[in-house]
């Protein structure tokens, strides 16, 4: 075992290693502290491969997989309603001649289209016609004629 002794003559330098020896323990004490807080992050930052490699939108798949089973029934539905409110603005248009009107009703018929192609891409050719980029597309233009619609004068 090991054993320092230590001379001091005068009391100024006591003091001063005193201070010296406090300021180095605590110091220590900081770093320990601070290297405790790495060790946190650090294993906070090791668990983010795990949940990156996870898509954030798993805790969807079980619902998506219901919706699934009624999607014939709600492409029937949203192909019905989009005839009825492509006609109720087509009947709007005949009675009041508005050229906002018509770019809307217009828009109307659009999703009417889609989704009439939609329905149709689900029986004949499953997603391989009415894929995500060309109902983009439809969404874009109909998104337009909105926009243009609202803002013109």
């Amino acid at each position: 075992m090991l054993s320092f002794h230590f001379s001091f003559t005068s009391g100024k330098a006591k003091v001063l290693f005193c201070g010296f020896f406090i300021f180095i323990r605590t110091l220590i004490e900081q770093l320990r502290w601070f290297c405790l807080k790495k060790l946190i992050v650090l294993g906070a930052l090791s668990l983010i491969p795990s949940v990156a490699l996870a898509a954030p939108w798993d805790f969807l798949r079980g619902p998506m997989d219901g919706i699934m089973v009624v999607s014939p029934l709600i492409a029937w539905v949203v192909t019905i309603i989009a005839l009825g409110v492509a006609i109720v603005s087509i009947l709007a248009v005949r009675k009041k001649k508005s050229r906002r009107l018509m770019i809307v009703s217009g828009a109307f018929v659009l999703f009417f289209i889609k989704s009439a192609l939609a329905l149709a891409d689900l029986y004949v050719s499953p997603g391989t016609f009415m894929n995500v980029s060309v109902q983009g597309f439809f969404d874009l233009i109909i998104i337009g004629a909105l926009f243009i619609a609202l803002f013109r004068k």
